[in-house]
């Protein structure tokens, strides 16, 4: 009798967790549980973004889990009007069309970034770009439509 009323204590308190969580400001999905403890970036909690300057964090918390945040979700900050980012450590991935449409005049992507998705960075007036030599996949049109006037690797 205790080892099913444990199991079904531990099988709702899991059940009612969410996927999905807010932390300052940005919205988040869990896409690895432990032990890798991973989330994607989904975008801001608000439409429009309520803050233009957006900080990436390398981790954020649930209010229970620390979690690396590897990845940013396709058209996460797109035509949101973003002035800047600040790019945490850990992410891997820029979705395609993640910041498309908005007022980025430079951006730095971390090492370990390894994939830059279709129209990733496509209509900013990004100027300068450098990108670091972990990136293996940039794909179609991921800087298109900017005032790049240097690039490189």
């Amino acid at each position: 009798m205790s080892a099913l009323y444990f199991f079904l204590m531990f099988s709702t308190l899991f059940s009612s967790q969410s996927s999905a969580f807010t932390a300052l400001g940005l919205s988040y999905e869990i896409i690895a549980a432990a032990p890798d403890n991973q989330v994607e970036l989904i975008g801001c909690d608000t439409d429009p973004c309520s803050d233009l300057d957006i900080k990436i964090p390398a981790t954020v918390n649930d209010g229970i889990i620390d979690y690396a945040v590897t990845s940013v979700k396709d058209k996460a900050f797109e035509d949101q009007n973003i002035s800047s980012v600040v790019i945490g450590q850990n992410i891997q991935t820029f979705g395609e069309k993640a910041f498309k449409g908005n007022a980025l005049k430079s951006v730095r992507i971390p090492d370990g970034v390894k994939i830059i998705g279709k129209k990733a960075f496509e209509r900013n007036a990004l100027e300068p770009l450098s990108v670091p030599a972990s990136v293996s996949t940039i794909d179609t049109n991921a800087f298109n439509r900017n005032n790049l006037r240097t690039a490189s690797v």
